[in-house]
Formats: C-alpha cells, sequence, structure tokens
C-alpha cells in the first residue's frame, strides 16, 4: 500500500553544535537503531564527538520548538561529501521530514561546490 505523504510541516534548520539535549537525545535513538538494524561490519554511524568535526556540516530541524530530525554532510574533498546521520523524530515520520531533510543537504552541497554525494549504507554478504 502507498501512502501519500502529508505536506511537510513549517520546518527551520539550523546549524548546530550538538549541545541541546533534544538533539542529543535523538543522535542516541540514531545510533541505537542503526546497531539493532545493521550487521556491526556495515554499521557505521557517528556519536556526539563524530558529528563535531570541523569536515561535518550538522543541523538539526524543528518544527517551532519542536526538533522534528537532524542531518549532516561530511566534506571528503574539494569535490565529494557523504551524507551522514539522517534521522526523522518518531512524532513526525510521514509528514515529508525526511525528503526536506535530504533536500536541505543536497542544497547545501551544491553551494559547497560539491560535484559528487555519498551514502555509506556498508554491505551484506549472500
Amino acid at each position: 500500500m502507498v501512502r501519500a505523504l502529508s505536506p511537510s510541516p513549517a520546518l527551520r534548520f539550523e546549524l548546530d553544535d550538538l549541545s541541546r539535549q533534544p538533539v542529543r537525545d535523538l543522535v542516541a535513538r540514531h545510533l541505537a537503531g542503526m546497531h539493532a538494524q545493521s550487521p556491526p561490519e556495515s554499521c557505521h554511524p557517528l556519536a556526539l564527538d563524530g558529528l563535531k568535526v570541523a569536515s561535518i556540516h550538522f543541523w538539526s530541524v524543528w518544527s517551532g520548538s519542536t526538533l522534528a530530525g537532524m542531518g549532516a554532510l561530511r566534506r571528503i574533498d574539494a569535490g565529494n561529501g557523504e551524507i551522514k546521520s539522517m534521522r526523522v523524530a518518531d512524532a513526525f515520520l510521514g509528514q515529508g521530514v525526511g525528503r526536506a531533510i535530504l533536500e536541505h543537504i543536497l542544497s547545501e552541497a551544491r553551494a559547497m561546490g560539491l560535484a559528487a554525494l555519498w551514502l555509506e549504507t556498508g554491505s551484506v554478504d549472500g
């Protein structure tokens, strides 16, 4: 069954320093979910310290005062980047927030002059 997406709520993207507790909690939820659903050899999410390095731009996404999601972009070199740590808060699933996060990351990558973006998904034997 295909479910129609609800219109995305009004969203605000903030370049984030990962200091606010709701953001830290969502990163922790993302890490737990990734580790629960992925084989260890294919699981490459970044913890808080990994998201704070200079090569990573991390955005929190807000609907009013409520955290709706997060996403990050890692610059690999002058022309390449990697999408990192995309997660939608449970209360916002199915509302177009994930699509908005991806569009924001793509727009920022273009503004940085990146020609290619990578998504590390790992691999599974068999």
